[in-house]
């Protein structure tokens, strides 16, 4: 658009931001784009009514926004002081209705996914539709950045009275509007301390998982959303209307009393959070009413059940929960978010009620010489995982739009019993219990993942090095802030955002902590355009070769968190993939830094020894942790390379706050090949060093158990962690250890406790804690969440009742270095 026709340039606010954001992210499936139909029957004066649809244009601000994105700075709505819109017109005539409804509809498809140029004046398209001599089906296309649904019907009804304005000559009759700026200072007023006061009580000890994740799909998959019409009963409108009399609510709060049912029987809980529409249009600004803009909003419903209560008291308390909301709905979602405990909470609001009780009954003005507007109504589409679209009139009629990240046959399955519950609601509001309504509700149970098969795959994936995980600071910040504002433990950076369940508020947010924390500023199009953590790293990073080194040891395996970081290590030839089971049972609130050894990316030879391979892990652990206390857990060769590590944090002035060994003997160096050679040969044992000498000459293979557990690797793979392995072994054997003046904490299955570690001789205190868990299978479930349970006492709290504390026993047993 031309500077000099910019009437008037608006900041979006963060409803529209998100739009925007879905509008870049889906091109050919934008979840922000209306389609309003309606027909008129009679002889139309199509200059009339192209002039009608320019004075519309002339009088709504709205109709004359667009979306402007400067070279610097945020996008802005940029008003236009004039702006025209031409009708295209298309014949659909035919003597075959069943061809025309066929052409119809394939027309309304091919508008829906021709979208919108947001940037270009005006923002909407209009097509008439010749369907026979005296009917015309006309189709107005805009964008709810623009205009939301209540508008719509507003404009339409702007248009029909400028029509008969324009063909009888006699002024219409409309009211003054307030501009779009006065109405956005009204929103500010009230978008204050006492609206995030509402709110916070309201939310804060709610529900924050969201309950549409019983309905994923197993597998990712990317496609439009989906949306499927649900048949309801001729007569239950009467009924929900006596019903809702009967109750002292409104059809709308029994409505959101049924879906707040199916969703807790959805997702076992009895506390469930849905966000449902609300017009917008309560402030004190005269004109509003008939005043077309994006006024519409999405706000939280908390629906706290009890089993025992009748549904007739959850429907009041929906009511009166509703009517407080009213003043404070104007706060916007990334906000209200924010004071219910932080932009994660985003990630619970992802089903969304749309009652749509908008007046479009009211837009039946008979035109001159028999004209007259008939089937008026809106297509909707949305951003949110799952919608349930109630339309709410003389029939009710009953609809859902499901992303792809949803099974469309769970979906159907739930949402067709929508009408079920509703009737049962009807039929006794105060007599029914939520207990029994809820009973007759059917939930496809989700298949239960086959143990046995996850465990081979994360030990596959950990064979073969594909954590996923932050690989340079620029990914690790970007990873801490996903992790925080997504709501999630672990990331993988190779993941997108939208199929980590990343939505339009959360990227806004997203975009703003880069700006705050990293001082870059980062498009929209551009997080659109590179929609994985990598992606986004590179642009920060441009041609920064040092800022984009990768790390050679170190896995931010769980990036964020208040809790104190645990730093894991682990000293066999192996990724770090297998602490995924134990990152989740610790929670997305424990930080886990994970050290592995060098060479597994195959770009540089393994370290050959402990000491080498601790100062390298030292210095990119400081890197992410540059201050102390520390708390070091280690595992297999991990746990004796601990020392080393603790030695080292020790001497730059670091303390060490927990040292906690899993399973795993002492430091037990065996003698240079020479010296056994020498040993072997007083004792006259000339096979062993045959044999020995032998061995030297013969690659190691990898232990045959691994091999087993992991399936078949290729053969690039299995060499490389071949290689690693034989590194890590022959370090581990060499390495006398070091003094850790402390406690050291033995973790120990209870199958291996007859073995015999001598830790105290390498600390001044030793505890040992034996659970009851295999020494192979701790990290996977069922054993996994008593070795959770277990570091969280130790690292964090006193150690619970359950486990047994054994005393450190003195035979010496022989051990082979697992």
């Amino acid at each position: 658009m031309e500077r000099e026709s910019i009437q008037e340039a608006i900041a979006l606010d963060s409803a529209q931001e998100a739009l925007l954001y879905h509008s870049l992210a889906r091109p050919q499936d934008d979840p922000g784009l209306l389609q309003v139909r309606f027909r008129i029957r009679g002889v139309v004066d199509d200059a009339a009514m192209a002039d009608a649809w320019n004075d519309a244009l002339a009088r709504h601000e709205a109709l004359r926004m667009t979306v402007q994105a400067p070279d610097e700075g945020k996008p802005v709505l940029a008003l236009a002081a004039r702006a025209s819109v031409e009708v295209s017109d298309d014949d659909l005539v035919t003597d075959d209705p069943g061809k025309q409804a066929s052409a119809l509809e394939r027309m309304l498809v091919r508008d829906r996914a021709q979208g919108l140029d947001l940037g270009t004046c005006p923002v909407m398209r209009l097509r008439c539709l010749r369907l026979g001599p005296e009917l015309r089906q006309y189709v107005w296309t805009v964008h709810q950045m623009f205009v939301d649904p209540r508008s719509a019907s507003v404009v339409l009804q702007d248009v029909l009275e400028l029509y008969s304005a324009r063909r009888t000559g006699i002024a219409a009759d409309l009211p003054e509007l307030p501009g779009l700026a006065d109405h956005a200072e009204r929103v500010r007023a009230v978008s204050g301390d006492a609206a995030e006061a509402f709110w916070r009580d309201l939310l804060t000890t709610g529900p924050r998982t969201p309950v549409t994740q019983a309905l994923r799909r197993s597998a990712e998959v990317a496609g439009p959303s989906e949306r499927f019409d649900i048949a309801v009963p001729k007569d239950l409108a009467v009924s929900l209307n006596r019903a809702a009399a009967a109750t002292g609510t409104t059809p709308r709060a029994l409505i959101g009393a049924a879906w707040a049912l199916c969703l807790a029987a959805l997702s076992g809980r009895d506390d469930v959070v849905f966000c449902r529409t609300a017009t917008g249009r309560t402030l004190d600004l005269e004109g509003l009413d008939r005043m077309a803009g994006c006024f519409s909003r999405a706000v939280p419903v908390r629906a706290r059940i009890e089993p025992e209560g009748s549904v007739g008291d959850l429907a009041r308390g929906l009511h009166a929960q509703q009517r407080a909301a009213v003043r404070h709905q104007y706060l916007p979602l990334d906000r209200i978010a924010e004071a219910a405990g932080g932009p994660a909470r985003l990630a619970s609001f992802d089903t969304l009620l749309s009652v749509q009780d908008h007046p479009w009954d009211d837009v039946v003005l008979d035109l001159d010489g028999g004209v007259r507007l008939t089937d008026s109504g809106v297509e909707m589409t949305s951003a949110y995982p799952l919608t349930l679209v109630v339309g709410h009139g003389a029939q009710l009629g009953l609809h859902c739009i499901a992303d792809a990240s949803l099974n469309p046959a769970m979906v159907v399955a739930l949402v067709a019993q929508v009408p079920e519950v509703l009737s049962r609601i009807c039929g006794n509001p105060d007599g029914l219990t939520a207990r029994d309504c809820m009973a007759g509700i059917r939930v496809t149970p989700r298949a239960t993942p086959d143990p046995a098969q996850l465990r081979t795959e994360i030990l596959g994936d950990m064979m073969a090095g594909g954590a996923h995980k932050a690989g340079t600071p620029t990914e690790l910040a970007l990873a801490r802030i996903w992790q925080d504002v997504l709501g999630l433990g672990q990331i993988d950076v190779d993941r997108s955002f939208a199929s980590l369940g990343g939505r339009s508020f959360a990227a806004v947010r997203i975009l703003e902590r880069i700006e705050a924390e990293l001082g870059h500023r980062i498009t929209l199009r551009d997080f659109v355009r590179a929609p994985s953590i990598p992606d986004l790293a590179a642009i920060i990073d441009g041609g920064d070769q040092r800022a984009g080194r990768k790390w050679r040891t170190l896995v931010p395996f769980q990036p964020a968190g208040s809790m104190p970081p645990m730093v894991f290590l682990h000293g066999s030839g192996s990724h770090v993939a297998f602490l995924g089971p134990l990152a989740q049972q610790l929670g997305p609130d424990q930080p886990i830094h994970a050290l592995q050894p060098a060479g597994l990316d195959g770009g540089e030879p393994p370290l050959g020894s402990f000491e080498d391979l601790a100062r390298v892990q030292v210095d990119e652990l400081l890197q992410v942790q540059p201050t102390g206390p520390y708390r070091l857990v280690g595992h297999n060769g991990g746990a004796r390379l601990a020392l080393e590590v603790s030695y080292l944090l020790r001497m730059k002035g670091h303390d060490i706050a927990g040292f906690v060994v899993l399973d795993t003997p002492e430091p037990r160096p065996v003698a240079p090949a020479r010296e056994q050679a020498v040993g072997l040969l007083r004792r006259g044992r000339l096979d062993q060093i045959v044999i020995r000498s032998v061995r030297r000459f013969m690659a190691r293979p990898l232990r045959r158990t691994w091999r087993d557990r992991t399936g078949e690797l290729e053969a690039e793979t299995r060499t490389l962690v071949d290689e690693v392995e034989r590194a890590c072994f022959a370090a581990d054997v060499r390495y006398a250890g070091r003094h850790h003046p402390g406690t050291i904490t033995v973790i120990r299955s209870r199958e291996r406790k007859w073995k015999t570690f001598a830790w105290e001789r390498f600390a001044d205190y030793v505890d040992e804690i034996v659970l009851p868990i295999r020494h192979h299978e701790m990290f996977f479930d069922p054993d996994v969440s008593h070795l959770a349970a277990a570091l969280t006492a130790v690292l964090g709290g006193p150690v619970p009742n359950r486990m047994i504390a054994v005393p450190v026993e003195a035979e010496e047993m022989d051990y082979d270095h697992a």
